[in-house]
């Protein structure tokens, strides 16, 4: 038996731009928001309380209501513990063997040219913390001007991209680097990151999670939560494949870049939010994979959910 629940949101907002309330159609074209509206302070949590505790109403016609939910503001995933601030080329497994529940580990966003990427595969280890205990994996600019305020979405602008090839245009305030980049390094298609079984309550915030432009990822994804996740929040997130570069020949796209399958591998793991992300440059130009997501679930014979992707 497979119990799968989503709560999808899809939109598009330049940095810093609190994206609205509402819904998307199956072509692709914005459906208008309910009677009333959300804040945009609370749109994530529209149908979801503190603790949890899952407030859809008192009935859908026949339908049967859902029955869970996540909460994803900062204010219900505490870690009012100590930070532990990552050196330019800190050893960031070491930090997150060491974090304690209730603690922070901020990543520099900007280094020296040898040290602005952090390189490698990451493991989340399971530390059994709780729901007033988490553990958050952040840039260390969260705090800086510019930097896209809880409840709006990351823009590429935050990686000191004011533009994209192959993308519609969008409009930036500044471009300036605030999010450090981990970057997976490639051997065997591993993920960036890699949630042990039973991993639970991490909240990343601004960070850049990238595949390097000389490797073909076709593996579980950047990030790999399969093994079986629990309370997992990924908050103004950037994450990408490498940049599309599919020129056009008569009628025939030609791409050079190598395949990127999978963004955030969702399977198996349950209560995971990925908010006001941005992830793009996910395709297979090179048959490698047969299909790419930004983020996928639902798929196997594995217990899924409550999914949030907004």
């Amino acid at each position: 038996m497979r119990l799968i629940a989503f709560l999808i949101l899809a939109a598009t907002a330049a940095q810093g731009q609190p994206v609205s309330a509402g819904g998307w159609n199956l072509h692709g074209a914005a459906a208008t928001a309910s009677s009333g509206g959300i804040g945009q302070s609370s749109r994530e949590n529209a149908y979801c309380l503190p603790g949890d505790i899952p407030a859809f109403g008192s009935a859908d016609g026949p339908a049967a209501l859902p029955a869970a939910c996540i909460y994803t503001d900062s204010t219900g995933t505490p870690a009012t513990g100590t930070t532990t601030n990552l050196a330019c080329g800190g050893d960031l497994q070491a930090a997150l063997n060491n974090a304690s529940c209730g603690q922070k580990i901020a990543i520099p966003a900007v280094c020296s040219s040898a040290q602005n990427v952090i390189s490698g595969s990451f493991t989340l280890p399971n530390k059994s913390c709780d729901a007033n205990h988490w553990i958050w994996i952040e840039s260390d600019q969260t705090r800086a001007a510019g930097f896209p305020a809880e409840h709006t979405r990351a823009m590429p602008c935050a990686i000191n991209q004011p533009s994209l090839t192959g993308y519609p245009n969008y409009s930036c305030a500044m471009a300036v680097k605030l999010m450090p980049q981990i970057q997976c390094n490639g051997s065997g298609n591993p993920a960036c990151f890699l949630a042990a079984a039973g991993a639970n309550h991490y909240r990343f915030v601004g960070l850049e999670i990238a595949e390097p432009a000389t490797v073909s990822n076709t593996g579980n994804g950047l990030v790999d939560l399969s093994a079986g996740a629990d309370h997992i929040i990924f908050d103004r997130i950037l994450f990408h494949g490498q940049a599309m570069n599919c020129p056009r020949s008569g009628s025939i796209y030609a791409c050079s870049s190598n395949d990127t399958k999978n963004g955030i591998q969702l399977s198996n793991s349950t209560r995971v939010a990925v908010i006001n992300s941005w992830g793009y440059d996910f395709l297979c130009p090179q048959g490698g994979c047969t299909d790419s997501h930004a983020a996928g679930g639902g798929n196997g014979n594995g217990l899924d959910g409550i999914l949030q992707i907004l």
